[in-house]
């Protein structure tokens, strides 16, 4: 019988745990489809129902064996939530999700502020209730390829809109606020990204942009939108896509990932594939530059380094959180290049 050495076994035994926990974290996900995160115009029967069963795609995978074992040991590592916020399902920033989440373990969340059922579709004609199932859907299967959960603000998405006070007159600029805040105080993420800015793109991916800057002290100050019924929360930073000459910080989703044998930007131009019914989706760049809208106080980020440098945890918590190592390699490293445990 083959021994296995104790790092080996180590591995196995926490291996053998996480999959109770998850199994366990399944069943509590079953029961709790009722929380913000479902999807509850999939609920309903109906022509749009039988509109997204017309348009096949294959299933999306679990991950399993080596894989889920790598990506277990890293989401032990890493405590940080980053969110990714858009107006439209083609607005996410897939291969940025794909880095932080595969790579480096952070639990990433996607807010939608609407389906994208105002937008035009490759599939035909189609009502706006059956773009916005099917959109939901293939949705779904986009963030999971990436790991992410979902968020929808439900807002409605009316088309072109010439202006953010436009948007903002349709959606009515403090329910959507409202909604924001909420989304943030549950979510409770650290770190804030988006495609979106004030000045630039449509009406409505301007009045996203506004809302989540308007957003960041709001859902920190105790005495706003008590209606909301949560906590307050306070993120650390707010990044917007830039070019590279204001860019506060550049990522290289291009990054090759040895265990899944792809790139995380490959693999978020996957996700963005899962989107049939849209049309003009933009591809997933190699390289993505960030400026920083919103920091906290005395926050400092550096060019070369990621979206969550410089915050740090407690030294007893950093240290519990480090995975183990194999030699001079993490365990991490170790096995994505096949080292013998």
């Amino acid at each position: 019988m083959r021994s296995f050495s104790p790092v080996a076994r180590l591995i196995l035994k926490m291996f053998v745990i996480m999959k109770r926990s998850l199994l366990a974290l399944a069943a509590i996900s079953i029961i709790t489809q009722s929380s913000p995160l479902a999807v509850e115009a999939m609920s309903r029967p109906g022509p749009a129902q039988a509109t997204a069963s017309r348009v096949q795609t294959a299933p999306v995978e679990d991950e399993r064996g080596i894989v889920a074992l790598d990506q277990s040991l890293r989401d032990l590592a890493n405590p940080y939530t980053l969110m990714c916020v858009a107006a439209h399902p083609d607005d996410a920033d897939y291969a940025a999700l794909a880095l932080y989440r595969k790579k480096l373990g952070m639990r990433t969340v996607i807010v939608f502020a609407t389906r994208g059922e105002g937008r035009e579709s490759v599939t035909g004609p189609q009502s706006d209730e059956e773009k916005g199932v099917l959109n939901t859907r293939q949705t779904l299967e986009a963030a999971r390829l990436v790991g992410a959960d979902v968020y929808y603000l439900n807002l409605r998405d009316f088309g072109h809109s010439r202006s953010a006070d436009e948007a903002l007159s349709i959606w009515n600029h403090n329910e959507a606020l409202s909604r924001m805040v909420r989304a943030i105080r549950l979510l409770r993420p650290d770190v804030i990204i988006t495609r979106h800015r004030p000045q630039l793109g449509t009406g409505q991916q301007q009045a996203v942009a506004r809302l989540l800057l308007e957003s960041f002290e709001a859902a920190a100050d105790p005495q706003s939108f008590q209606e909301a019924n949560t906590l307050p929360w306070q993120a650390r930073r707010i990044f917007e896509r830039s070019d590279e000459a204001e860019g506060s910080l550049t990522i290289d989703p291009g990054e090759y990932d040895h265990t899944r044998g792809i790139t995380y930007s490959r693999l978020g131009q996957r996700a963005l594939g899962r989107l049939t019914v849209l049309k003009n989706a933009s591809p997933q760049p190699e390289k993505i530059h960030y400026r920083l809208v919103r920091p906290t106080t005395g926050d400092k980020v550096d060019p070369s380094g990621t979206l969550t440098g410089g915050l740090e945890l407690p030294e007893k918590l950093a240290r519990s959180l480090a995975p183990p190592r194999v030699g001079d390699l993490s365990v991490t490293d170790a096995i994505a290049r096949r080292e013998p445990l």
